[in-house]
């Protein structure tokens, strides 16, 4: 840990609230945004809509049937949130990016406690341009809630073991933050802490802080904090909750035929570009030999060159990095074991990712030893897929703007990537490693903003939020929404409205709807409407038009380049009817 006096520790909070607070204007700029959006989202937005206006804060309910696939505690803070916010898709969002914005604070603090003030400041800058840490920050799901419990879980045991003396009310701070865990996802809040420590600790071969963690102490904290909630619910439902936590929640999540692969290996990779590039490279520098830094190994033969580099990081000036490595590995190998690939799985490992790779930067920074092609070749990568970006994006809002009006917000996504970039280079040249680095990490949030908030939204048009919007403004916000043949729009009607959407297949499902005398509304394709349902009693509210799905691409693109878009309209759009009963 690094000692610095109070004002020091006073600026650098500030310095770090301040950070925090650029990540959540990052993460909930545009929040209400569809896509980028997961289906999970239906399931939290519905089931807290049915949870306030009921007034019963138990039993979630979605799709008119009670779920029981994960604990309380995230439909509680959804629920907070309407009550501060307003009852809607934005709102349920906010809590997974106030998380995010709080996991880049904690990082901080850990990181300063794990190494010093400059890498945490580093690694807390890292962590928020990380792909799926900024993603995962604008969904309302549980995922970005459950990683700052773990995150913050982490930080009390560091805090409880950094000093000589054990201080028991960080351990069981790390006790009662697996608890709220637990409360919003289940095992893997205790899963991913205790596969950290313990790879640590056989790592180290220490077990003297077994001790100090009373672990029956703490779990019996944890079993105190949850089994309130689920003793209700098997009180009020008996076999029917205990059945589906023992089978769909547990058995059916580790007993299962999916095929072994290296899937969670490829998501540290492909989920955290461009930061991963670093990464990688820091683990050549550290588990390869360097020769030009200690000439005496060059007798050595390569195998025993490397389990030397490897056996550096069991001694105690590495012990950060070693707890840093345990935070990714152990967890990866876990989940790479049970075989059920979720990408999303993986976020509590950003944080430590973000340190490792804050930490090596740091290292490049102050050593005149290390070659600076650790550095180089991942930087250059980096900007030429910024450059790549630039390109393609200035290439696609050129192409399609005959066609819709682009967004200045649109339009300086490709500009601040490619002016960025240029920027970054001159700093490279200039020797600015230290300011290159935070200008970088800064142009990353900057980026993945505009992506989510502004480009996404745009390029991927679909009519959903237009119909959402009329949907709420002429319901009463009880009407069933019924899509049909419409596939992932029934997920998006169902996040943005908060109501029952579901999606049919079937002609007749939809003759039923029209002749019932529930209150609904039906969306569908123009070409549908034409050739199966002008009949029914149904009139058109509202029309728009998205993307046509499906076929021939090289076709098109040709046909485009040569006679313009305009010309392709009607083979690239097509138009979709929102419907209420007449």
């Amino acid at each position: 840990m690094q000692h610095s006096s109070p004002a020091s520790r006073t600026s650098e909070l500030l310095l770090a609230a301040t950070l925090a607070l650029i990540s959540l204007f990052a993460f909930s700029y545009s929040i209400d945004a569809v896509p980028p959006y997961h289906t999970d989202e239906n399931f939290y937005v519905e089931s807290v809509k049915n949870m306030t206006a009921s007034g019963d804060y138990i039993t979630p309910v979605y799709h008119e049937k009670k779920r029981f696939a994960k604990p309380i505690l995230y439909y509680w803070l959804v629920a907070a949130s309407y009550k501060l916010f307003g009852a809607d898709h934005a709102s349920a969002r906010l809590v997974s990016a106030l998380s995010g914005a709080l996991c880049v604070f904690v990082t901080f603090l850990l990181a300063r406690r794990l190494f010093d003030s400059r890498t945490a400041f580093i690694s807390a800058s890292i962590l928020p341009g990380l792909y799926l840490h900024a993603q995962i920050s604008r969904w309302a799901i549980t995922d970005m809630t459950v990683a700052l419990f773990i995150l913050t879980s982490l930080y009390c045991f560091i805090r409880a073991v950094d000093t000589e003396k054990i201080h028991a009310g960080w351990i069981y701070g790390f006790y009662i933050f697996i608890g709220l865990g637990f409360m919003t996802k289940g095992p893997p809040a205790l899963l991913i802490p205790a596969a950290t420590l313990a790879t640590f600790f056989a790592l180290r071969r220490d077990a003297s802080l077994l001790k100090p963690l009373r672990i029956f102490q703490g779990l019996t904290l944890v079993i105190a904090m949850n089994l309130p909630w689920f003793t209700t619910m098997f009180l009020l439902h008996g076999d029917e909750f205990s059945d589906h936590i023992l089978g769909a929640e547990i058995r059916d999540r580790v007993m299962h035929d999916l095929p072994f692969s290296f899937y969670y290996f490829g998501v540290l990779f492909r989920y955290h570009l461009p930061w991963s590039l670093f990464t990688l490279a820091a683990l050549i520098f550290w588990f390869t030999p360097q020769t030009e830094t200690d000439p005496s190994t060059l007798k050595d033969s390569l195998f025993l060159r490397i389990k030397n580099r490897a056996g550096g990081l069991l001694e105690d000036s590495n012990k950060s990095l070693l707890f840093c490595l345990a935070w990714v590995v152990a967890p990866t190998l876990i989940f790479t074991l049970f075989r059920i690939e979720h990408s999303r799985y993986l976020l509590p490992l950003s944080p430590a990712l973000a340190m490792i790779t804050g930490y090596f930067l740091c290292q490049l920074a102050d050593s005149k030893q290390i070659s600076n092609a650790y550095f180089k070749y991942p930087f250059v990568a980096t900007l030429g897929i910024y450059m790549i970006l630039a390109f393609a994006g200035g290439v696609a809002l050129w192409t399609i703007q005959p066609l819709f009006e682009v967004p200045l917000s649109v339009i300086f996504m490709p500009l601040c990537l490619g002016l960025g970039s240029l920027v970054l280079w001159r700093m490279h040249r200039k020797g600015e490693r230290f300011r290159l680095v935070l200008s970088l990490a800064f142009l990353q949030i900057i980026f993945l903003g505009l992506l989510n908030g502004a480009a996404h939204p745009f390029l991927d048009r679909y009519p959903m939020k237009h119909f959402s919007e009329i949907i709420r403004a002429q319901g009463n916000g009880d009407e069933k929404i019924t899509a049909y043949q419409l596939g992932s729009h029934r997920a998006r009607l169902g996040i943005m409205t908060g109501q029952m959407a579901i999606n049919v297949e079937d002609v007749q499902e939809i003759v039923n709807v029209a002749a019932s005398p529930q209150p609904g509304f039906v969306v569908l394709r123009e070409e549908d409407w034409n050739t199966h349902f002008q009949s029914l009693p149904l009139k058109i509210i509202a029309r728009d038009t998205g993307w046509k799905k499906g076929g021939k691409k090289g076709p098109l693109i040709k046909a485009i380049w040569q006679e313009g878009i305009l010309s392709q309209k009607d083979n690239l759009l097509e138009t979709y009817f929102l419907l209420g009963l007449k």
